[in-house]
């Protein structure tokens, strides 16, 4: 990608931080073609879908935030926005009642946090959680049992 495509890039995401939605969507889709490698593609779609999520159009914000775990899917690369893209998920799935897509999540969020834990350890205190290990084992666990009762019931 050309400088002038990664400066737009870079603008996005701070337009982004600084509530000016508007703007860092411009910037993000007009780079977005330039994008050369995929992690590059992963942090677009990221952050499409956290201005859409702010603006409440949750219909967009899946779309993108599908396209970067879809991209995490392909590379394996686990990248700070990983983590948030799971727990994204979690939610989602919740609030539609979907517990085996929600488990699915969690398992890949417990997946994502060894990793994170292993390749950096003394990183992985710093990394704002919005979900501990103990609590999606728990709720892990919960699902589990609702899924094994549900089943029992047919």
């Amino acid at each position: 990608m050309n400088t002038y495509y990664e400066f737009l890039t870079q603008s996005g995401e701070i337009l982004y931080h600084q509530n000016n939605f508007k703007m860092a969507i411009d910037s993000l889709e007009k780079a977005a073609p330039f994008n050369v490698y995929q992690n590059d593609f992963l942090n677009n779609h990221y952050y499409r879908g956290k201005i859409y999520e702010k603006l409440n159009n949750s219909e967009k914000a899946h779309f993108h935030f599908s396209k970067s775990d879809s991209i995490y899917n392909l590379t394996n690369d686990v990248v700070p926005e990983v983590r948030e893209i799971q727990e994204y998920f979690i939610n989602y799935y919740k609030s539609k009642g979907d517990t085996e897509n929600q488990l699915k999540y969690i398992d890949r969020l417990l997946h994502v946090d060894s990793i994170i834990h292993s390749n950096h350890i003394n990183l992985n205190e710093t990394i704002f959680k919005k979900y501990d290990t103990p609590l999606l084992l728990s709720e892990k666990q919960k699902i589990i049992e609702t899924l094994k009762e549900k089943e029992r019931n047919y």
